[in-house]
């Protein structure tokens, strides 16, 4: 499994390293790394969907009024809600009559991991609940769209300090 260029898209927005470096270190480890591992496809598979033999991977930063919009998208295998279901299930949390978009975000919950093959990267469910905590620390929200086969797209959203209140932040 290869990623062929991670692509940054933005508007132009400002931002000072001192304030989101927590942010930007935890979703450049983790969230780089679940894309890597879980969501591109093998060679392969990839080929058969008529897609590029490798993935790509397209970073967002927006700013939107009073708040910054971090986005990863990917053209991946995408997050079943089945899986996300069922380990939901194993775990003991209730997920019935949650539609598919509420299932997806389940992904953020402490030991969720869409594989049962755990290694020393991946598969702990530790990534998306790491990256939960960050942004709520921060005082932010996350979402996560899907679509099977066709990628992903994890949106964030974190108010946006002015240069004037950086000495108020911790790193």
């Amino acid at each position: 499994k290869k990623i062929a260029e991670i692509s940054v898209d933005t508007d132009g927005t400002r931002l000072y390293r001192k304030q989101y470096s927590d942010l930007l270190d935890t979703l450049l480890v983790h969230y780089v790394r679940n894309i890597a591992v879980h969501g591109i496809e093998s060679k392969q598979v990839r080929l058969q969907r008529n897609k590029n033999e490798y993935g790509e991977v397209i970073f967002g930063i927006k700013g939107k009024h009073d708040k910054i919009i971090f986005s990863f998208k990917d053209d991946g295998n995408g997050i079943d809600p089945e899986v996300i279901a069922e380990k939901c299930q194993e775990l003991g949390i209730d997920v019935s009559n949650k539609s598919r978009h509420e299932l997806i975000q389940g992904i953020f919950f402490e030991k969720i991991s869409t594989t049962d093959d755990a290694d020393e990267w991946s598969g702990l469910g530790v990534g998306m609940d790491v990256i939960n905590s960050t942004v709520t620390s921060m005082g932010g929200k996350m979402e996560i769209f899907s679509n099977s086969g066709e990628g992903t797209e994890l949106v964030i959203e974190i108010p946006y300090l002015k240069y004037k209140d950086i000495e108020n932040v911790t790193t």
